[in-house]
């Protein structure tokens, strides 16, 4: 392997520092983003530079060594030009918490126990569609051995996904019911999408129709502002509205999109309150049935609001229905 180059000390451990240049190192990081996670650990080589593939996350050394300026000359640099790929880093906290047993699993074990192996106790990250670039170094926190990486994982890891989501999808994946499995209600897999945002319908008339194309790709930039979580029996996709903005999963509106491309945000502060009201909504008696749904919720210690009419939708600054309009006018004029 070219991935390294070694350097003095007085240390135990060899001395290593990715020696390529940074042009290599995020093609390296690019190539990652577009790879699959594998079933089992995988050690490989992309451009002379070391990789390990885990079934969550891929890991790309950057270094181990004595020499903490090297390392963090290094790391500033792959820093700054995933600024300018990505935008400004956010940062993430690698907090104990995230270990905790108790309750739903957290999704942010992942990169916390990452973190924490690596002798730090945070990093800094830039979402990538789905994916998330995390740089991890322990920024001087040993004096004799100072290590750094680049770990390429799946967002939700590092934003966490709200507790009652990752209950009803950990039951559903266990093969356990949840309040909506009699409705047709199907919690994705992990990078699956859902059906409805399928473009594989369109015909070489259809990709030569500029209105089309303008519709089709205005419904794209904008279902690539929600993270999809469920679809049901109707094919209709149900997730998370993050908007432009990028709001935080609590502050979301949970939106629905049917097969007829349109956008509808459901009623409910939180998934379980709009998939109550949202199935409540098909019944003879709303009422008796949006009640039923919520004791089901509440017997698996998920609150939820007390009636159909408590309902209320987190505010956002724009309509998922509304952006894809707007897109689709910018669209067509620019066409």
């Amino acid at each position: 392997m070219t991935s390294a180059a070694p350097s003095s000390s007085d240390d135990d451990h060899e001395d290593v520092i990715v020696g390529s240049g940074l042009s290599v190192v995020m093609g390296v990081i690019r190539e990652l983003l577009g790879r699959d996670f594998p079933d089992d650990a995988v050690e490989t080589e992309i451009d002379g530079l070391e990789v390990v593939s885990l079934d969550l996350a891929h890991l790309l050394p950057l270094g181990a060594t004595s020499d903490a300026d090297a390392l963090e000359e290094l790391c500033d640099a792959v820093a700054d030009a995933a600024d300018a790929a990505w935008g400004e880093a956010r940062r993430f906290e690698a907090d104990a918490a995230h270990l905790s047993e108790e309750g739903p699993l957290d999704l942010r074990q992942l990169p916390t126990r990452v973190i924490h192996s690596l002798g730090a106790e945070r990093a800094i990250w830039w979402p990538v569609e789905d994916r998330a670039v995390m740089l991890v170094n322990n920024s001087h926190a040993d004096p004799d051995r100072h290590v750094a990486a680049v770990v390429v994982t799946l967002q939700q890891h590092l934003v966490g996904l709200p507790p009652d989501y990752l209950l009803w999808h950990g039951r559903a994946v266990a093969g356990e019911p949840t309040p909506w499995s009699d409705q047709g209600l199907r919690f994705l897999s992990g990078g699956e999408e859902p059906e409805v945002i399928d473009q594989s319908y369109l015909t070489d008339a259809d990709r030569a129709d500029p209105d089309i194309m303008a519709n089709v790709e205005a419904m794209a930039a904008t279902a690539e502002l929600i993270t999809w979580v469920a679809e049901d029996d109707d094919s209709r996709a149900i997730g998370y509205w993050h908007g432009p903005d990028d709001a935080e999963f609590e502050e979301s509106p949970i939106v629905g999109l049917d097969t007829e491309g349109q956008f509808e945000l459901l009623a409910g502060r939180t998934l379980s309150e709009a998939l109550c009201g949202h199935f409540a909504s098909f019944a003879d008696d709303e009422d008796a049935e949006f009640a039923r749904l919520a004791d089901l919720c509440r017997a698996q210690g998920v609150a939820v609001a007390a009636r159909l009419d408590d309902l209320a939708t987190p505010p956002t600054p724009i309509r998922p229905a509304d952006h894809r309009s707007e897109r689709y006018e910018r669209l067509r004029r620019g066409r």
